[in-house]
């Protein structure tokens, strides 16, 4: 669902969002189903498990993320000055 909302935005000519995450119980890095998509959901995936929920932990986890990708577009901004 997130790979399609991504790509109809794609499709309509919007930007990108600046940051994202998916947490999802379900697997979509490891394994042969996921290859296709591995690389897209690389560094945006927090993995949860569905008899568990969200926890403080994956929550830092999730804000880990979030930090790295506006970072990373803030060196990439700068460097095109």
């Amino acid at each position: 669902e997130i790979a399609s909302w991504l790509d109809q935005r794609k499709g309509r000519g919007e930007a990108p969002p600046s940051a994202w995450i998916c947490l999802d119980d379900e697997e979509l890095l490891d394994g042969h189903d996921c290859e296709a998509r591995r690389g897209f959901f690389e560094g945006h995936v927090v993995q949860t498990k569905s008899e568990v929920g969200f926890t403080a932990e994956l929550a830092e986890q999730a804000i880990s993320l979030l930090r790295s990708q506006l970072l990373q577009q803030q060196q990439q901004q700068q460097q095109k000055r």
